[in-house]
């Protein structure tokens, strides 16, 4: 932890600039979640999280926020849909109970070592369509404006709109773990360096807050 952030001081000012973009915060989980108890939960533990992490290594507050609570939201998503239809496989699932706050990762060590955020990824590659994948991760990992995201992948807002939606169906309908049939058919094969590149880019985006790499990855494949 940075000790010169972990002042009265500094933590008026963590919580002044939490304040101001938890609206956003409440709205991405809403997208993802749909539960109030879970909402609530989700952007609780981005806080405790900001509080936790280097915020003077931060270069864009917001983003790294909006990040922190998707990943949060989709882990929840996806730990939710695991339990109701009773998927063990440790592997799949974030280990997201530290014993104490001091003991706890950062959100960027989380997002680094979590092998719920990999399987998420893998799933998105294997599920979505370029444009879709471009849409959704900057939609609602990043929660740009659906006019932004239009004119960088060159069509219309509503298309956007769209695009999201779908993708959110998509993701929803896969299940966790081997597939085989119809819904094996229905994924593609994402391969190790498309993985790796995307992961990397994503990890890098939401450490840093620089997001033109990742705009250029999706937004150039699309």
């Amino acid at each position: 932890m940075n000790v010169s952030t972990d002042t009265p001081q500094g933590l008026d000012d963590a919580a002044a600039i939490f304040v101001g973009v938890r609206p956003r915060l409440s709205q991405i989980a809403y997208r993802m979640l749909g539960s109030a108890n879970d909402i609530e939960d989700v952007v609780q533990e981005a806080w405790m999280r900001w509080q936790r992490t280097d915020r003077a290594a931060v270069r864009n507050p917001a983003a790294f926020l909006s990040t922190t609570t998707s990943r949060l939201a989709m882990n929840t998503a996806m730990s939710t849909r695991v339990q109701r239809e009773k998927y063990t496989d440790p592997q799949f699932l974030e280990p997201n109970n530290p014993e104490s706050a001091n003991s706890a990762p950062a959100p960027d060590e989380a997002i680094e070592h979590t092998q719920a955020v990999e399987d998420a990824a893998m799933l998105m590659l294997q599920v979505l369509s370029r444009s879709e994948l471009a849409a959704y991760v900057l939609r609602e990992a990043f929660d740009y404006s659906h006019c932004t995201i239009a004119e960088l992948l060159g069509i219309r807002p509503d298309n956007v709109r769209q695009l999201v939606s779908r993708a959110r169906r998509r993701i929803a309908a896969a299940r966790p773990g081997p597939v085989s049939g119809r819904a094996a058919r229905g994924r593609r094969r994402a391969k190790a360096s498309e993985f790796d590149c995307f992961v990397r880019t994503f990890r890098a985006a939401a450490r840093t807050g620089n997001l033109r790499a990742l705009e250029r990855l999706l937004c150039g494949r699309a």
